[in-house]
């Protein structure tokens, strides 16, 4: 929990802390291009993640409610049934991602508790963050020269794969190192 900005300020602030995980369908569904979102290896590591967070509750002598459904849909019903006073989430980036916090925030609005949205550890919250980003612009220069056709055309499809993908080989290794250093 020490690692969970919104659980960590809940049970700071609050006597009574809740914890909810939504499998939101949305997350299920297909991208515009008509391919899935998440894979079925993926479904069943999140699933895993999950009850593996609840049987660490538990453990403490908590638990995690887990619902299927719209966050929109589930948290205002939790709310009215707990008398809930507060909403506490990581703010997210994305269109999507945002557009579930706008609809949260609306349908938070008849109920009385107040949401809150927490920043989560961001890539520079780790040691060694600016050699990793400096690296990675070295990388996307690289990319470019190497993906560029003898007339200096680039092929963006190549060069973004490129990109992302070395800098998330990159980013995974530094990610795994610094936390050794930090001992999180």
């Amino acid at each position: 929990m020490r690692d969970h900005a919104p659980l960590r300020y809940a049970a700071d602030h609050y006597d009574q802390v809740i914890p909810v995980y939504c499998f939101d369908p949305r997350h299920f569904g297909t991208t515009m291009f008509d391919l899935p979102k998440m894979s079925s290896i993926r479904a069943r590591f999140l699933r895993e993640s999950v009850q593996d967070l609840r049987d660490s509750f538990q453990d403490l002598g908590a638990d995690l409610v887990v619902r299927r459904g719209r966050p929109e849909d589930i948290l205002p019903e939790l709310v009215r049934q707990t008398g809930a006073n507060e909403v506490l989430q990581f703010q997210e980036i994305g269109g999507e991602e945002e557009d579930v916090e706008t609809a949260v925030e609306d349908a938070l609005r008849d109920t009385g508790a107040t949401p809150g949205f927490f920043w989560g550890k961001k890539f520079t919250d780790y040691p060694g963050a600016a050699f990793i980003g400096t690296i990675i612009f070295a990388i996307a220069k690289i990319a470019l020269n190497v993906t560029s056709w003898g007339n200096g055309d680039v092929h963006p499809g190549i060069v973004m794969m490129s990109i992302f993908a070395i800098a998330g080989m990159i980013f995974d290794s530094f990610l795994n190192f610094g936390i050794k250093l930090g001992g999180s």
